[in-house]
């Protein structure tokens, strides 16, 4: 049987949103703190950050915050611009992250508002 553009689309969006929500329960009921994953601005470790950050979270209220926004841009993105939508996901992930590296004061940076701004980004212009 053949899916749906529409399942396609949501498809991808539920398994990221399945993946960050799952890291914050275990890292939350395993009382584990995750920061130290997340972006260190101009420090070599906190290159690792790029590719972490986005599933680590400071609480519920920040995950939640992110989670509508992602699942929408995202199912947007594989929607209505299906053959560059990987592409793009791949570009704005590493330079969200990669930015946040370069440019934000030196702290631990989580989460992954950087890839809502991009996706954001990317919908509207």
């Amino acid at each position: 049987m053949k899916q749906s553009n529409l399942t396609r689309s949501l498809t991808l969006p539920l398994f990221f949103l399945f993946a960050i929500w799952a890291v914050h329960s275990i890292s939350t009921f395993l009382m584990i703190d995750l920061d130290h994953y997340g972006v260190r601005p101009r420090q070599i470790e906190g290159l690792r950050g790029i590719f972490f950050s986005p599933f680590i979270h400071a609480d519920w209220g920040h995950l939640i915050s992110n989670s509508t926004p992602l699942f929408v841009l995202s199912a947007m993105v594989l929607f209505f611009y299906r053959r560059v939508a990987i592409p793009a996901f791949v570009v704005i992930y590493l330079l969200s992250g990669a930015a946040v590296w370069v440019f934000a004061r030196p702290a631990h940076h989580i989460g992954a508002s950087g890839f809502v701004y991009g996706l954001v980004a990317f919908v509207f212009w």
